[in-house]
């Protein structure tokens, strides 16, 4: 439950008001979420099953990752490009 609250305060609230708040953007958000989603997904699942690492205290999964890995995997390109985007925007002001 703690990683969820971590990923909910640093990457899912976040993403959310960047994705809302970059209209422009949101094309390229939704094809870099696709992108890494599909690498994502493959990658975790390698690594669970190779044991690279290992996810305890969780409790739903879904095509062998879980429901947290899928929030990463979709929140946190979009907090970075986020990141990303408002950083050159406020150095393009100067």
């Amino acid at each position: 439950m703690l990683y969820f609250i971590t990923l909910l305060i640093f990457a899912i609230i976040p993403g959310i008001i960047f994705f809302i708040y970059f209209k422009e953007k949101r094309k390229q958000m939704i094809y870099s979420v696709g992108v890494l989603l599909i690498i994502g997904i493959i990658w975790d699942n390698i690594g669970v099953k190779l044991k690279f690492w290992t996810l305890h205290d969780v409790h739903y999964w879904f095509l062998g990752l879980p429901i947290e890995e899928y929030l990463f995997i979709i929140f946190l390109p979009l907090t970075v490009i986020g990141v990303y985007e408002l950083i050159n925007k406020k150095l393009k002001k100067k």
